[in-house]
């Protein structure tokens, strides 16, 4: 089986294009690169100050043995656990130099543990915060034990001295410069014991920058409280101040890409709802993933998130209702990413067919089928090799590794069943990293980007954008940036080359490569947890993958569901209505014809894939013209069709020289007779203008086309009157100068003022404007004064059709022929 499914995997698109050789030889040693990169992370050096040697057991005896010490009885209590990131410490061990960050690495230590055990009783407790070696750096006695007698208070000083010198030990060299007793006061009247506090100052040795400071506490003849923190001074604040101002911006951009990203997709999800081209199932099921793996995550680690100081213990239904809350809260934002997903999964179907195969085929229960394991195998491959050479760049880099990684892994690395919350963790973020990196940005620019340059730029930067404003110091280290480079190029060239279920199987790969090493790294008691979920994901894609291989392939066609069939039968409507409009628009005539004494414009703008209006001339014998406008009543297809039919009539009937009353009447019987109910929705207007005998003649059948007259800085609509032949005619004598414009509801509806006194004043001061213009220059001034120096503004106005039909009446010697606008 291996070795011809190596030869499968190195004929896809993904590997096809290196030489046969070394296309065989990549795919084979893809595990043993997955094993080197995994090993380069896990030995990379992490500085001391974010290293977590100290894992859940030692901090529990470190706090333990500190509460005996104090008289508490603590060996069956329980310690309550709470992970404190203390993100200004990480930028600081960052950005010092290698020899501040050696001395200071475990007094800046970015992750504070704090322990809190209470004896059976609840009376007497005690807090401990530790860094991740163990070190104490403060403590809180709660009713402490055995105090003794209250200490004068030169004898409190002493023993505060004489603790500090033996507490910090774990500071390399450490100076005190100044201790000062800060308060005295009764601490509990009926024992008469006096709490005395001592504040200290400090420096690391030879390091005067580096800065300490802290207080110790006695009560009575005990030190009962202590604490000890680095002071930054002011080039620390600046590098932090530095960092957290980029990552402000950083993250202000992501918040806002995020929230039109949102908006984005839930309007395009009702688009698609409305025709029935959406995932809901799917939708659901994204939704149940983030509300019940975080509910999972959020119960085995409740300690980091409850608000119980002085408990050593959680009762049963705080974690319940702690992973039940936060399971409602990310099932919230898990309604955005399957809106999203569900909105963007039919632009990948329409945009790239048979990217979605396989992942079809997984999801309708067909494991059995090649193309699942090829989808697997070729994402698996890929993640492999990439990650390899992102460790390599990682080493060469010397960066810290340990600032890759998220509080939430920390908290699941000292939480309960510390690998069940890391695999917990890793279905919500593949999920947001591919809808948020490939099926947002990809709906996007299919829909609204045709430049090549601006479509690659959207589809790499939003997906960085995004993991970086929403990621811990995430541009803080280059290898973070790095990591987040590479975490967008490992979903989207699997799904270019393959499809969506690689671009799944590898983002899962390389975020679990990194979380598991980088873990390793910085905490090394996590590795066993990390191996452990190395192992679960690897031998279950390898089960799959070994059941898929044998079976056969299956087309898109086979295994698509439902809502995919609708989406089909749409686009197939859609191309027969975009096959319609190329006909219309066949059937308008390419440019007016030449008529003597005549200047001609002519346009029309549809609101819909077809158009309903349609306007063609015919030239008459002795020089006149016949003009044909029609509104074709919104109908589409069948509108379109009317017409068409219309104009064949027309072609042959107006040689007989009839009225153009008579012309129409016998048109409307043919119609009416073959169309039905399709043609009495129709309007149309024919006309005939001499220009050598200076008549104009028309006939209308319906409210529209509108006929308007435009002379001497006047503009009168044309009347009609009841004719012999049962439809509304009207014949005026015209002279040089004069304007004939017909036109459809388009005009109207684009149009503030519609009442007819508004219409009126409208084409008055558009005669007024375009007094001594052509055709076409009045044509086109009248399309501006409709648009009002926005294309977009007219397009949203308009509501039906818009067609503008401009006959001029001009001297026969100065006739220059217009184009259709």
């Amino acid at each position: 089986m291996y070795p011809g499914f190596i030869q499968s995997l190195a004929s896809t698109a993904l590997f096809a294009r290196l030489p046969r050789p070394a296309a065989l030889l990549v795919v084979a040693l893809a595990p043993l690169a997955l094993v080197a990169g995994l090993t380069l992370r896990y030995a990379s050096k992490v500085p001391a100050s974010v290293r977590s040697d100290a894992s859940r057991t030692q901090l529990q005896e470190t706090a333990r043995r500190l509460g005996t010490a104090q008289g508490l009885s603590l060996d069956a209590a329980g310690a309550l656990l709470k992970i404190k990131p203390q993100t200004t410490h990480q930028v600081f061990a960052l950005r010092a130099s290698a020899r501040s960050v050696d001395a200071a690495g475990r007094l800046a230590a970015p992750y504070h543990f704090v322990l809190n055990l209470a004896e059976p009783d609840g009376e007497h407790s005690i807090s401990v915060t530790m860094n991740g070696r163990g070190d104490i750096l403060q403590f809180e006695t709660e009713r402490p034990r055995n105090i003794g007698p209250a200490l004068g208070p030169e004898a409190a000083e002493q023993l505060a001295k004489q603790y500090m010198k033996e507490w910090l030990t774990f500071i390399p060299n450490p100076q005190i410069d100044r201790v000062r007793e800060a308060s005295s006061h009764r601490k509990d009247a009926e024992e008469e014991a006096i709490a005395r506090r001592f504040d200290f100052e400090g420096h690391l040795g030879d390091l005067p920058r580096l800065q300490f400071s802290g207080r110790v506490e006695i009560t009575g003849s005990k030190v009962t409280a202590a604490r000890v923190e680095p002071e930054f001074v002011r080039v620390m604040r600046t590098w932090s101040d530095d960092e957290s101002g980029f990552r402000g911006t950083i993250g202000g951009l992501a918040f806002f890409l995020a929230l039109f990203a949102s908006i984005y997709s839930i309007r395009l999800y009702r688009k698609r709802s409305r025709e029935k081209e959406v995932p809901r199932k799917r939708a659901i099921i994204l939704i149940l993933v983030f509300g019940l793996c975080g509910a999972g995550y959020l119960a085995l680690n409740a300690e980091s998130f409850a608000n119980s100081d002085g408990a050593s213990t959680l009762p049963w239904y705080v974690t319940l209702g702690i992973g039940a809350l936060g399971g409602i809260f990310l099932a919230m934002g898990g309604v955005l990413v399957g809106a999203a997903y569900a909105s963007g999964e039919g632009e990948l179907r329409e945009g790239y067919p048979d990217k979605l195969t396989s992942f079809d085929a997984l999801l309708a229960g067909r494991y059995r089928v090649n193309n699942v394991a090829v989808s697997l195998g070729t994402g698996a491959v890929f993640t492999a090799w990439a990650f390899l050479v992102t460790s390599l760049a990682c080493r060469l880099l010397s960066s810290s590794d340990a600032l890759l990684l998220s509080d939430e892994a920390m908290a699941a690395a000292y939480g309960n069943l510390p690998w069940l919350s890391g695999l917990l963790m890793l279905p919500p973020q593949i999920a947001w990293t591919v809808v948020s990196g490939l099926f947002v940005p990809l709906t996007f620019v299919l829909r609204n980007v045709r430049r090549p340059a601006w479509k690659w730029t959207i589809l790499l930067l939003c997906p960085f954008l995004i993991s970086a404003g929403f990621t811990d110091n995430s541009l803080a280290s280059p290898t973070r940036v790095l990591d987040m480079v590479v975490g967008v190029a490992v979903v989207l060239t699997p799904f270019f080359l393959q499809d969506v279920l690689a671009a799944l199987v590898s983002s899962l790969l390389f975020s679990l490569a990194i979380q598991t090493s980088t873990m390793a790294a910085l905490a090394p008691f996590s590795l066993p947890s990390g191996l452990l979920q190395i192992g679960i994901v690897t031998l279950g894609l390898a089960a799959l993958t070994a059941i898929s291989w044998r079976g056969e392939s299956v087309t898109e066609d086979e295994v698509k569901p439902e809502y995919a069939r609708n989406l089909d039968q749409r686009l197939s409507m859609q191309a027969e209505v975009h096959a319609a409009r190329e006909a219309q628009l066949r059937l308008l005539p390419d440019k007016p014809p030449q008529i003597p004494g005549l200047s001609i414009a002519a346009s029309c703008r549809p609101t819909g894939d077809v158009g309903a209006d349609f306007y063609d001339f015919f030239p008459l014998p002795g020089g006149g013209l016949a003009v044909f406008v029609a509104s074709g009543g919104g109908l589409g297809v069948a509108s379109a069709l009317t017409i068409a039919l219309a104009k064949g009539f027309l072609m042959s009937d107006l040689r007989r020289g009839d009225s153009p009353a008579r012309t129409l009447a016998r048109l409307r019987a043919l119609l009416t007779g073959r169309l039905g109910e399709v043609a009495q929705r129709a309007r149309f207007a024919v006309a005939t203008i001499d220009p050598q005998r200076r008549t104009f003649q028309a006939a209308r059948w319906g409210e529209v086309p509108a006929v308007w007259i435009l002379r001497d800085l006047m503009a009168h609509p044309l009347v009609f009157t009841d004719s012999p032949d049962g439809l509304p005619e009207a014949a005026v004598p015209l002279e040089v100068g004069d304007t004939v414009l017909f036109h459809t509801e388009g005009l109207i509806s684009a149009l503030e003022d519609q009442s007819p006194t508004g219409m009126r004043d409208w084409f008055r001061n558009l005669a007024r404007i375009t007094r001594a213009c052509g055709a076409l220059d009045f044509h086109n001034f009248l399309l501006q004064r409709l648009a009002g120096g926005s294309e977009k503004r007219l397009t949203r106005r308009l509501t039906s059709d818009l067609t503008a039909v401009v006959l001029r009446l001009e001297k026969v010697q100065v006739v220059e022929q217009e184009h259709v606008a």
